[in-house]
C-alpha cells in the first residue's frame, strides 16, 4: 500500500482534471504532467496512486530529488546491502518533480537508467515537473526527455500557484 503524506491524505480521484481521468481510463497509464509551480501536479498524482493503488496495491510514489538523495546513500552502505528501488519494478511509477534536481552527471546517467528500463519494458509511469519537455531535456538530456515523449502522453496544468491563493 502507498505511504501518503499528510498534505495530501484527502486526495481524491475526482480532483483529478477530466482529461486526465478519460486517459487513464482507456489507455495504460504514461503520462506527463507539468506546469507551473503550485498548479496541482503532485496533489493529481497522488489522486492517481490512491485510486490505482486500491485496484492493484503495486504503485511506488518518489519525489526525484529525495530518490536520487537515497540512492547516493547506498553509495556508503557497510552491510552490502543496496535498497530495491525501481529496476526490477514493473507496477506503476509515479516520479513527482523531475527535473528539480541539480543537474549533474550523475543525475542525468541515473535518471536515464530508470526511464530506459520503463521504457524498454513498456512499464506504466507517471512524470510531473515544472518543465516542458523541451526544458527537460537541456536539464537531463534529449534521449531521456525524448523516450518520456514516446511513452508519455502530455498534459500541461495552467494556472496561479494555489498555494499563494
Amino acid at each position: 500500500m502507498i505511504n501518503i503524506p499528510a498534505r495530501y491524505s484527502k486526495v481524491d480521484y475526482a480532483d483529478v482534471p477530466k482529461n486526465i481521468r478519460d486517459f487513464v481510463e482507456k489507455e495504460p497509464c504514461n503520462i506527463y504532467i507539468h506546469g507551473g509551480v503550485g498548479t496541482g501536479k503532485t496533489h493529481i498524482a497522488y489522486a492517481l496512486a490512491k485510486k490505482h493503488d486500491e485496484v492493484t496495491q503495486w504503485t511506488r510514489f518518489w519525489n526525484v530529488t529525495e530518490l536520487l538523495y537515497e540512492i547516493r546513500r547506498d553509495f556508503n552502505r557497510e552491510d552490502g546491502k543496496k535498497a530495491d528501488y525501481l529496476l526490477d519494478f514493473s507496477g506503476l511509477l509515479i516520479l513527482d518533480d523531475i527535473g528539480a534536481e541539480k543537474p549533474t552527471e550523475f543525475v542525468a546517467e541515473t535518471l536515464y537508467m530508470i526511464v530506459n528500463n520503463r521504457y524498454n519494458n513498456l512499464w506504466p509511469t507517471i512524470f510531473t515537473s515544472n518543465l516542458s519537455l523541451a526544458d527537460l531535456a537541456e536539464r537531463i538530456g534529449d534521449r531521456t526527455a525524448s523516450r518520456i515523449a514516446e511513452m508519455c502522453q502530455v498534459f500541461n496544468l495552467a494556472g496561479v500557484d494555489r498555494r499563494l491563493k
